[in-house]
């Protein structure tokens, strides 16, 4: 099972680094975030077996690539946000590796998602992940390594 994901995501990395991106910052933290995923089993299981309604939707972007509007850039920043988002507070992880650091900075500072914005990846990343782990509002330090 896990060879048929890591497959999924290698083809997906493949496609995408073929792809023109209109914004260089955007494709570098999905490919590096990809990159990421396929380098490390404890995400990759951690991914896998998560509890949001997000892994679904990134395999199957990965899976449908490319989208003719290039929707697949941003959706896939939104999933691997709520799923590295996910594996960090479920394994209470206070040093996140600098791929992962990066992709949530660009997620929570960039202005395309806020707390409340009435999102599902906004509900999902600031309220029912850390309902769910316990952290209660507070913010976790989200430092690289």
């Amino acid at each position: 099972m896990d060879l048929t994901y890591r497959k999924r995501i290698s083809e997906g990395y493949n496609r995408l680094s073929e792809l023109p991106v209109e914004h260089a910052e955007l494709g570098a933290l999905v490919l590096n975030g990809l990159c990421l995923i396929q380098e490390s089993q404890e995400l990759m299981d951690s991914i896998i077996h998560g509890i949001s309604p997000f892994t679904e939707h990134f395999f199957h972007e990965l899976a449908t690539l490319p989208h003719s509007d290039e929707s697949h850039w941003m959706n896939l920043v939104e999933d691997m946000a709520v799923l590295f988002r996910e594996h960090a507070l479920k394994n209470h992880e206070t040093r996140l590796p600098k791929e992962e650091a990066r992709l949530l900075e660009f997620f929570e500072s960039s202005g395309n998602w806020n707390p409340g914005d009435g999102t599902l990846v906004g509900e999902w990343y600031w309220e029912k992940l850390p309902d769910r782990f316990g952290l209660n509002g507070q913010k976790e330090d989200s430092s690289p390594e």
